[in-house]
C-alpha cells in the first residue's frame, strides 16, 4: 500500500498565512465589536448613579446605604436602616409587606 492512497483522504494544501500587522487588526476589530453595547450601558448607568448622587436630599453616606438596601429587607437590615419610614432612607414601597408606611418593620403576628 506504499504508492497507494486510501479514498477518502483530501491532501494537505498549505495556505498562505496573513501578515502579522493583518492579523492582530483582525482580532482587534473582533474583539472592539462586541464589547461597544456593554461599554455603553456600563456609562450609562454610572451617568444615571452619578446624577441621583448630585440631586439626593440625604449625605452621601446615606444615599448609598440606600441603594444597598435595595434588594430586600435582609440588605436593609444589614446596612442599618430597618425598619425605615415613608420618605426615609431604605424605604422602598416593595418592603412594605401591609402598606402602611413603615418597610421591614418585625412582625409580631395577630
Amino acid at each position: 500500500m506504499r504508492g497507494k492512497r486510501p479514498i477518502n483522504v483530501v491532501p494537505f494544501r498549505k495556505v498562505a498565512k496573513p501578515s502579522p500587522r493583518l492579523r492582530h487588526a483582525g482580532m482587534r476589530a473582533a474583539f472592539r465589536t462586541p464589547l461597544i453595547i456593554p461599554m455603553l450601558m456600563v456609562a450609562v448607568g454610572c451617568g444615571f448613579l452619578f446624577a441621583d448622587l448630585m440631586t439626593s436630599k440625604w449625605p452621601l453616606d446615606l444615599t448609598i446605604r440606600h441603594w444597598l438596601a435595595a434588594p430586600n429587607c435582609a440588605a436593609t437590615q444589614m446596612v442599618g436602616l430597618a425598619p425605615a419610614r415613608m420618605g426615609q432612607p431604605g424605604y422602598y414601597s416593595h418592603h412594605d409587606a401591609d402598606l402602611d408606611g413603615i418597610a421591614c418593620e418585625p412582625w409580631r403576628g395577630r
